[in-house]
């Protein structure tokens, strides 16, 4: 095949021997992208507004966001292909056209659709997958599992990810952030905590709810939210525990609670902090521990409230203070007790409500101290009991001399001490003109001065 004759550009050095790049180069400005008395590259700018970025991956991500502009659509006249990117369009014209008849008569993709959730997929096997991973119960699964140790996976690509990963002794090829220590064997890896940890503003591509304000830097928790938030009850996939009634919408869940209910300390791996005795049950609770006792706080990343002086070095606590932030009464989900008028805001102060005042002893489940003949029917209460008897860990004031064995009763004496009156949040009584510095002082006003007796 003879080849072809170069195009070349008439106002650059650029040439290449496709006319429709030839097209598309003509098409774009041509200003010098170099310059050569600073050594300098200039940035990439939008045509349509003020953006501008040094990165051209984050301009093609900025000028496809549908909110930016409506998105051209390039149709092929022959099978009904619709493409947003006027390169896929061409190459599948060229396809198409080559297959003559055969292509005109092809239909558009077909979509192959999940019959136990709302899931679809372009693809046949991209289903099959989805439905040994999400709904094949465990018994009904062909495990692949590790002989090198007891990892077991549900397909055979993680089975290889994993062999990779922790038992191959070949050189991999790291891909290393340039902005924190951070590496990964996987690029998708390094590109998604780029954009989690290390952009800004507009550069984010965020993930949005399309049925609330929600919206993440994860794909994945935008479809875990979607799951949890937004599906049908008949079409919820619940995965349940066979040991006690427990059950969850994620998978993820549910084995933390098998290991913290169900297994007994020898059959647990035991994940143990190397600065002191502390032993957690799963990993990301270690590392919990290791940022807010170990770490300085000046190396802490702090998650602060944009509506109150609340800050926390965890994130996941954070949301769990804005969820239920300046809401009104009637915007607030409740949660109800079955035996009682109690009412929460959280399911989880439901299920201690209940394991406080309405479960009989036989039926409670103890957290009993190993130093100690002491148990609680609360798991919080028993580490309070342990910090305060068995441990040598205080939680000191950072204003005056002042230490604590609970982090609460620090916390206490900073609202008391230190604050300034504007500083303060305040709890007040609707019924009255009294105010209080803890929401506890609040209740305990409430029903001694506003319940009804009678």
């Amino acid at each position: 095949m003879p080849l072809q004759k170069p195009q070349i550009c008439t106002t650059c050095p650029y040439f290449t021997t496709s006319v429709f790049l030839t097209v598309r180069h003509s098409r774009s400005p041509h200003s010098s992208h170099f310059d050569c008395e600073n050594a300098s590259i200039e940035s990439y700018t939008c045509k349509d507004c003020n953006f501008s970025t040094g990165l051209r991956i984050h301009l093609n991500e900025h000028t496809t966001d549908k909110q930016h502009y409506e998105m051209q659509k390039y149709t092929c006249d022959k099978c009904g292909f619709e493409t947003h990117f006027s390169m896929k369009w061409l190459q599948h014209s060229v396809r198409c056209s080559r297959h003559g008849k055969n292509s005109a008569k092809k239909k558009p993709s077909q979509w192959y659709n999940c019959d136990q959730c709302q899931r679809k997929y372009k693809e046949k096997y991209c289903l099959k997958v989805h439905k040994i991973a999400k709904h094949l119960h465990d018994n009904e699964i062909l495990w692949h599992r590790c002989g090198q140790c007891q990892y077991k996976a549900k397909l055979k690509s993680n089975l290889k990810k994993h062999a990779k990963a922790h038992h191959s002794d070949q050189n991999f090829k790291w891909y290393e952030c340039d902005k924190c220590p951070y590496k990964s064997r996987q690029k998708g890896n390094l590109n998604s905590h780029i954009n989690v940890h290390h952009l800004e503003g507009r550069d984010i591509k965020w993930y949005e709810c399309d049925k609330c304000p929600y919206k993440t830097k994860h794909k994945s928790s935008l479809n875990s939210h979607v799951n949890t938030n937004h599906m049908d009850e008949q079409d919820v996939k619940w995965y349940e525990c066979q040991k006690c009634p427990y059950r969850t919408k994620k998978i993820s869940h549910l084995k933390p609670h098998i290991v913290a209910r169900h297994l007994n300390a020898q059959e647990i791996k035991w994940h143990e902090c190397k600065q002191c005795p502390f032993k957690a049950k799963t990993n990301s609770n270690l590392k919990q521990h290791i940022t807010t006792q170990h770490l300085d706080k000046h190396n802490v990343k702090w998650y602060e409230c944009d509506k109150c002086i609340y800050k926390t070095k965890d994130k996941s606590v954070l949301n769990q203070h804005m969820g239920t932030h300046d809401l009104d009464v009637q915007d607030i989900k409740w949660y109800e007790c079955e035996h009682c008028p109690y009412t929460a805001k959280r399911s989880s102060q439901i299920k201690q409500h209940i394991n406080i005042h309405h479960l009989d002893a036989k039926d409670i489940k103890w957290f009993e101290c190993d130093k100690c003949p002491y148990k609680a029917r609360d798991k919080s209460a028993l580490k309070q009991h342990v910090n305060a008897h068995h441990s040598d860990m205080w939680f000191e004031c950072k204003e005056c001399p002042y230490k604590a064995k609970t982090k609460s009763q620090l916390r206490r004496h900073t609202i008391a001490r230190h604050l300034d009156e504007g500083e303060i949040k305040w709890f007040q009584c609707d019924k009255c003109p009294y105010k209080a510095k803890e929401k506890s002082h609040l209740k305990r006003h409430v029903n001694a001065r506003h319940l009804d007796t009678h």
